[in-house]
């Protein structure tokens, strides 16, 4: 008898310092505990207990989940995601341009100075 409480003792001194780590979610299985906790299928309770997850923990994922949806319908957020990576491109695109319309005047002038004539377009 006396072992076999020892044993149970030490399981919940492994318990208690499982729960005291801290655990790292991916950010898929917060998605997915997060959309169970939306489609109401089950109380937060139940899914707190199944995943052994604080419940408030629960609430906090399901309230970043729902926010993140409305970003997703938001179209002024997108135009402006597009817009800054458009701009991006249009810089590095007028930085090409105007290399290319350097060396092609230098090549002009160069082309100007041979003994023979090349058609220059």
């Amino acid at each position: 008898r006396g072992r076999d409480h020892q044993t149970a003792a030490a399981q919940l001194i492994i318990q208690k310092v499982q729960k005291m780590t801290k655990r790292y979610h991916t950010s898929k299985t917060k998605a997915a505990i997060a959309l169970e906790a939306i489609t109401g299928d089950k109380p937060i309770a139940e899914i707190s207990k199944d995943y052994n997850i604080h419940p408030s923990r629960i609430h906090a994922w399901k309230a970043q989940a729902l926010q993140g949806l409305e970003g997703i319908f938001d179209s002024s957020k997108v135009d402006e995601k597009l817009q800054n990576k458009a701009d991006g491109h249009t810089e590095i695109l007028e930085k090409k341009i105007g290399q290319l319309v350097i060396e092609n005047d230098f090549l002009k002038k160069k082309c100007e100075k041979l003994p023979f004539k090349i058609a220059l377009k």
